[in-house]
Formats: structure tokens, C-alpha cells, sequence
């Protein structure tokens, strides 16, 4: 009988959010592709990006200089527009932006990453 609550326990502690994040879709026409593994289908995904509360955290697998703009998609103008030097991650307050629909584009790796977001 002492399975019953623990298991209950258990699934109510997996069932809590985490950080109430929003993971953003990035695509890239040639993301970096692992040179050590001779599978084309073995791609690494170098940048991650989220969205946490106001803000932006994109996360990179290694130290990196990036850039990240962020676009308004309906009056299609550039709103953000900031370099970053070489870390691990990059923090963006979002607390300014009104709600609505955003194009995210992320120069890492010597190439374009780009998603879409929404702030409501």
C-alpha cells in the first residue's frame, strides 16, 4: 500500500512546470553537422532558444559571439538589433515589447538562425 502514495507523489512532482518556459523553433537551411560522424543524419543543433517570463534566453553548446534582431512581423522593423561577445548564453529583455508576433534571427556559428515567437 505505501506504492500508491509514492507513486502519486512522484507523477504530481513530474507533472509541475519547470521554469514555464516556451522553447522557440530555429531553422537553418546548413546547421554545423558533426564532422566526427560520418551520418549525414547526425546533426548538431548548436542554439536553443526560449522564452522565460520578459524575457529571451538563448542558450549555445560552446563559448560564441552572436548577434540577435528581433522584427516586428507586422510592420516588418527591426526592433532589437544587438552583439553579444563570446559566452554560453545570452539573456534579452523583453519587458518592452508590446504583445504580439516576432521574427527571431541569431547570427552563432557563422550562420543565420531564425524562428518565430508570440508575447501575449
Amino acid at each position: 500500500m505505501k506504492r500508491i502514495p509514492l507513486l502519486l507523489m512522484f507523477l504530481s512532482i513530474i507533472s509541475l512546470p519547470i521554469g514555464a518556459t516556451d522553447d522557440i523553433d530555429l531553422d537553418n537551411n546548413n546547421p554545423p553537422t558533426n564532422k566526427e560522424n560520418k551520418n549525414p543524419r547526425s546533426i548538431i543543433i548548436p542554439v536553443v532558444a526560449s522564452l522565460d517570463s520578459d524575457k529571451l534566453v538563448i542558450l549555445f553548446d560552446e563559448f560564441v559571439s552572436s548577434r540577435v534582431m528581433i522584427e516586428d512581423t507586422i510592420q516588418n522593423s527591426v526592433i532589437i538589433d544587438q552583439t553579444y561577445p563570446a559566452s554560453s548564453s545570452v539573456q534579452v529583455d523583453l519587458s518592452t515589447l508590446p504583445s504580439g508576433s516576432y521574427y527571431l534571427y541569431i547570427y552563432a556559428y557563422d550562420c543565420w538562425w531564425v524562428g518565430e515567437f508570440e508575447l501575449y
